[in-house]
């Protein structure tokens, strides 16, 4: 929030496209210390679970600031990047994960509303990567053509990324 006062203020710098991608990041947060005062048992395999537990923590305010298009080939390839290391780190937390669906469903068809899931952590980073690149795609297709072609490619997110975004150049 601090950052969307300041650009609205002034007008975007290099350093806040620094500092945008920097909240883009996500971290672990420390989320719940082990309750109990007395060690666990070594009645098996001692895992970083048992003795802490940590969870991913996005920037929900990122969502306000409003990037400016000159910014854009900047700052997709620093996003590409967080995206990277979140896919990782939520890969290595949960067995199972996903992402919602990149484009809105029919809100006809859908039973709930899905809006809270397409903003909320790492499906909310993912929208928001993908409204940039669908503008910066706009712009510059040769240039946006270019940088889909550096993303990895291995992963279900990624994969699912490059068949949308090459349905939308």
């Amino acid at each position: 929030y601090e950052l969307k006062l300041r650009v609205d203020e002034t007008r975007w710098y290099e350093s806040f496209a620094r500092e945008y991608a920097a909240i883009f990041n996500p971290c672990l947060k420390l989320s719940n210390l082990r309750r109990s005062p007395v060690p666990p048992k070594f009645t098996k395999k001692l895992k970083p679970s048992d003795m802490v537990q940590v969870e991913v923590q996005y920037s929900e305010g990122i969502h306000q600031v409003t990037v400016p298009d000159e910014y854009l080939p900047v700052l997709l390839p620093k996003l590409k990047s967080s995206l990277e290391f979140a896919w990782d780190i939520e890969s290595r937390r949960s067995s199972w994960l996903d992402i919602c669906s990149i484009e809105p469903d029919d809100p006809e068809e859908d039973e709930g509303d899905s809006s809270f899931y397409r903003g909320y952590k790492l499906s909310g980073h993912v929208i928001l990567f993908t409204d940039l690149f669908k503008r910066f795609s706009a712009l510059s297709p040769a240039q946006a053509l270019a940088a889909l072609r550096s993303w990895p490619r291995e992963g279900r997110m990624w994969e699912r990324l490059r068949v949308w975004a090459y349905g939308n150049l």
